[in-house]
């Protein structure tokens, strides 16, 4: 059979959690701009404002992301111009003549910022597991796979949210507690080893 990739989902609270992260850069939008305005007036030039607009902007953005529960696919240009816009804050804050200041913080929060942005999509789709004629890979963290050969599994144990694959002396643990689409991902992995005669039991809770 061809090569089936499935990629993992997170689950309705980390859902929740990753809009909360994604009104952060906004949040510290609206922080500094509105720091800026209340310790020296408002005759600051436009950088404070458009520091508090976009702010607002990313922080409605992700308040209504939460609230129809729609994610935002491919590129997410609300992160990449907050991030531009920290950058910009940075350079009208950085003084040469000091040491460690806020200016170092934010500008790694600006690069970090542009760079989730630009990954939104591909980061998250590194959590897969894939099913092919020979065996089965999966990666439910980003520096964390196993990897087998159906022709060296005796058995899998089935729980709820965990499948337990015995081999020899070897155990392969594949934990999707925390996976918004794990009966999918588990059915798909039972009709795999089903076709191919491994012994399936089943766990209680």
């Amino acid at each position: 059979m061809p090569t089936t990739k499935i990629y993992l989902e997170p689950s309705a609270i980390k859902k929740r959690l990753q809009v909360v992260n994604d009104a952060l850069p906004g949040i510290i939008l609206l922080f500094t701009g509105l720091s800026a305005l209340l310790d020296r007036g408002l005759s600051q030039g436009i950088m404070p404002y458009l520091s508090v607009a976009t702010g607002v902007i990313v922080v409605r953005a992700a308040i209504e992301e939460l609230r129809t529960k729609k994610e935002r696919g491919g590129v997410n240009w609300f992160d990449i111009s907050s991030g531009i816009v920290i950058l910009i804050e940075v350079v009208n804050t950085y003084k040469p003549y000091k040491g460690f200041q806020p200016a170092h913080l934010l500008f790694l929060v600006g690069v970090i910022t542009i760079l989730r942005g630009i990954f939104a999509e591909k980061w998250p789709r590194r959590r897969r597991v894939e099913l092919s004629e020979d065996g089965l890979f999966a990666r439910t963290k980003p520096f964390r796979s196993i990897a087998f050969r159906w022709s060296d599994v005796e058995r899998i144990s089935r729980s709820p949210a965990v499948l337990t694959f015995l081999s020899g002396e070897k155990t392969f643990e594949l934990n999707l507690k925390r996976v918004g689409n794990r009966d999918e991902v588990i059915e798909k992995i039972i009709e795999a080893a089903t076709e191919r005669n491994i012994q399936i039991s089943q766990l209680s809770a």
